[in-house]
C-alpha cells in the first residue's frame, strides 16, 4: 500500500485536503493557522488506487516556538516513512519564502513530489498557479480542497508515480482490526494531566507530541495497538476545559473533539494530575462519561513526583464515595507515564472491564439472586400505602449492561431503592467499572383487555 503524506505550510489547506480525500470530517478545519499539531492517518483511495494518507501539521520555521520544535520533528519522521509527498501552497497568496524552504526540503529527500496549488476556487488564479513551476518540483496542479476541483490530475499523477515502479510501496503500520475486536480506549481529562505521555508510554515511541505547555494536543488521534494479543485503538484527546475557560470558537471544537471520542469509545480513561486535587472538573468530566455509558477508569498519574502517596490516595478515594459512590477501588490506577509504571495495569484492567461491558446474564440466574435481596430488604411502601412488589429482572440490553424490573408500581419506587438494587447487582456479579442501567415498568395484567 502506498504510503502518502500531506506537507506544507500552516493554513494553506492540508486538513481540507485530508477530509476530502478520505471522504470524512476526521480533521479540524480552521482559519487559525497551526491548528493540526500532531499528525492523521487514514486509509483512501481514489477509483483503483489505494493508499494511506497522513495529515500533517505546518511547517515552520520562523519562530522559535518548544512546540512547534516537536511538530518539525514529527513531521520529518512521517516524511521519511512516505512513499509520495502532496506538497499544498495557497494560490491566493502565491509563493512564499516558506513555501520555498519547504520544497527544498522535500528535494533533499529524492521522494516524489506532487505540487497542489489549492483554493484555486476562483477565476483567474492561473497565474499565480503557475508560479508553483519556480519550486522544481514539476508541473502544479490547479486544485480545490474545499469543491473537488483537480481530484483527476491528482490521480493521473499519482498513478503515473505508481507506473513507473519508482517508488517503495509500504505495508500499513497501523494494525487492520477490521475483522477482529479492538477495545476502544479513549485518554481523557483536564490539559497537561500527562495522556499523550501515557500514550507513547504504552506504544514504546514518542508517536504523540508531549510538553509541559498546557492545551499541546488539539484534536483527538487515534491508534491502532497490540498487547498480549489483544486488539485496542487508543485515543488521544484534547484537554478539557471548564466552558468559562474558553476564549475562542477553536477551542470549543477541540473540547467537543474529545466529548465526541468519548461517544464513541467502549472505555474511557480519566487522567488525572496526581499533584493536583480531584475537582468539579475532573468530576464533571467522570459524570459525562458514565451518562455516555461508557466504562470508566481513574488514572492517577504522576505518581512518581508524590511524596505522602497513601495520604494523597486516601484523600482522592473519600472525595470520589463522596461524589461517586458507584467507583470502586477495583478501577484505580496510580502511574507515571515518565517511568511507565502503571501501564500495564491499565491495559489488564482495561480487558477486564470490557467484558463486564458486554456482560449478558441469564434471567434464571438474575432472578435467583434477585429474589434473595428483596427477601433481605423489602421495598417499602407505595404512596397509596399498599406494598410495591417487584416480579422479576431480566437484563434487555449489554455495552453498558441494562436491566428491566416489573412491578406493580412502577412510579413509586425511590430512587434510593434502585440505587441499593444497584449497588448489590454490582458487587454480586462483580461488574466494576462499568454503569449500570435499570428501567422500572409496570407488568401488564394478562386478564385484562
Amino acid at each position: 500500500m502506498l504510503n502518502i503524506v500531506i506537507a506544507g505550510r500552516p493554513n494553506v489547506g492540508k486538513s481540507t485536503l485530508f477530509n476530502r480525500l478520505i471522504k470524512k470530517d476526521l480533521s479540524i478545519v480552521s482559519e487559525e493557522a497551526g491548528t493540526t499539531r500532531d499528525y492523521k492517518e487514514y486509509e483512501a483511495e481514489i477509483a483503483d488506487i489505494s493508499f494511506k494518507l497522513t495529515d500533517l501539521a505546518g511547517l515552520e520555521f520562523s519562530k522559535k516556538d518548544k512546540i512547534i520544535g516537536l511538530v518539525n520533528k514529527l513531521i520529518h519522521r512521517c516524511i521519511d516513512k512516505a512513499n509520495i509527498i502532496l506538497m499544498v501552497i495557497d494560490s491566493n497568496v502565491g509563493i512564499t519564502s516558506e513555501d520555498v524552504k519547504i520544497s527544498n526540503l522535500l528535494k533533499k529527500t529524492s521522494k516524489p513530489v506532487i505540487l497542489l496549488g489549492n483554493k484555486s476556487e476562483k477565476k483567474n488564479i492561473q497565474f499565480k498557479v503557475s508560479e508553483g513551476w519556480s519550486l522544481g518540483l514539476g508541473p502544479p496542479i490547479v486544485f480545490s480542497a474545499l469543491h473537488g476541483i483537480g481530484i483527476d490530475d491528482l490521480y493521473e499523477r499519482i498513478k503515473e508515480l505508481e507506473n513507473k515502479k519508482t517508488i517503495l510501496k509500504q505495508k500499513p503500520q497501523l494494525i487492520n482490526t477490521s475483522n477482529s475486536v479492538s477495545i476502544k480506549i479513549a485518554f481523557v481529562g483536564k490539559p497537561n494531566t500527562g495522556k499523550s505521555t501515557l500514550i507513547n508510554k504504552l506504544l514504546g515511541y514518542e508517536r504523540m507530541i508531549t510538553s509541559n505547555q498546557s492545551g499541546t494536543t488539539h484534536d483527538s488521534i487515534e491508534l491502532a495497538f497490540k498487547w498480549k494479543s489483544n486488539n485496542f485503538t487508543l485515543i488521544d484527546t484534547a484537554g478539557m476545559r471548564k466552558k468559562s475557560k474558553l476564549k475562542k470558537d477553536l477551542e470549543y471544537r477541540f473540547v467537543g473533539s474529545s466529548l465526541k471520542a468519548i461517544k464513541h469509545t467502549n472505555i474511557a480513561i480519566l487522567v488525572i494530575d496526581g499533584t493536583d486535587e480531584l475537582n468539579k472538573q475532573d468530576l464533571s468530566i467522570a459524570r459525562w462519561i458514565i451518562e455516555e455509558g461508557r466504562a470508566l477508569i481513574l488514572c492517577i498519574n504522576k505518581w512518581d513526583l508524590i511524596i505522602n502517596k497513601q495520604e494523597v490516595f486516601n484523600n482522592f478515594y473519600k472525595r470520589l464515595q463522596k461524589s461517586l459512590p458507584e467507583m470502586s477501588k477495583s478501577q484505580i490506577v496510580k502511574s507515571s507515564g515518565l517511568l511507565g509504571s502503571g501501564v500495564d495495569e491499565l491495559l489488564n484492567l482495561s480487558i477486564d472491564i470490557y467484558k463486564n461491558w458486554n456482560e449478558r446474564l441469564k434471567t434464571s440466574m438474575l432472578n435467583d439472586w434477585f429474589s434473595k435481596i428483596i427477601e433481605g430488604h423489602p421495598p417499602p411502601l407505595a404512596a397509596s400505602k399498599k406494598r410495591i412488589k417487584l416480579q422479576f429482572i431480566s437484563q434487555v440490553k449489554s455495552r453498558p449492561p441494562t436491566f428491566v424490573i416489573f412491578s406493580n408500581y412502577s412510579d413509586d419506587l425511590p430512587n434510593s431503592y434502585v440505587t441499593y438494587i444497584k449497588s448489590k447487582l454490582r458487587d454480586h456479579f462483580q461488574l466494576f467499572g462499568v454503569p449500570l442501567r435499570i428501567k422500572i415498568k409496570k407488568k401488564k395484567n394478562p386478564y385484562v383487555n
